[in-house]
């Protein structure tokens, strides 16, 4: 399931890119199995039951968060355009008052495994963070190369708490 899923989010990363947005992660899956449908000749129910799943779970993950700040108003902060439907669907499924900001970043200096080796800021947060709950939104932890960073920069910031959300996690770092 999860060589299935980074197939498709690969994809569903291409419709963001284009400035395709769908609605909700779900529907950003369809539109990829649509796509891969027309072009194999073919259906495929295990992507739409993939998609299904991975509502179901970002579901669950806003109750949790919901349950984990009840009482307080964290921000979510995604890096921007990888993991904004990601982000839409989980500001959607938290039943409490949040808010929300982004920042963009750039990789720079290949790395030895073909990424980057380093990152830099081209868009900071519109947000003051200093005493406010932080989660860090990313759909893919790859490297832990942008996780890594925004952690260490948003600390010096003073945040409250500070936390950090994906729906994928590689294991092979």
């Amino acid at each position: 399931k999860i060589a299935l899923a980074r197939a498709y989010m690969r994809e569903a990363q291409l419709l963001i890119l284009e400035r395709r947005m769908p609605r909700s992660l779900a529907a950003c899956f369809d539109q990829v199995k649509e796509a891969m449908d027309r072009i194999n000749g073919q259906g495929d129910q295990s992507a739409k039951r993939l998609a299904y799943e991975l509502h179901a779970r970002v579901t669950e993950l806003g109750a949790e968060i919901a349950r984990d700040y009840s009482g307080r108003e964290p921000l979510l902060v995604a890096p921007l355009k990888a993991s904004i439907v990601f982000l839409a669907d989980l500001s959607r499924a938290m039943p409490i008052v949040h808010g929300v900001d982004f920042v963009e970043l750039a990789g720079y200096g290949g790395a030895s495994t073909g990424g980057h080796s380093a990152i830099r800021l081209l868009k900071d947060l519109d947000a003051e963070i200093e005493g406010r709950d932080v989660l860090l939104v990313e759909d893919v932890v790859d490297t832990g190369l942008t996780l890594n960073y925004l952690t260490k920069t948003f600390r010096l910031r003073n945040p409250r708490s500070l936390a950090a959300i994906t729906l994928f996690d590689r294991p092979y770092r």
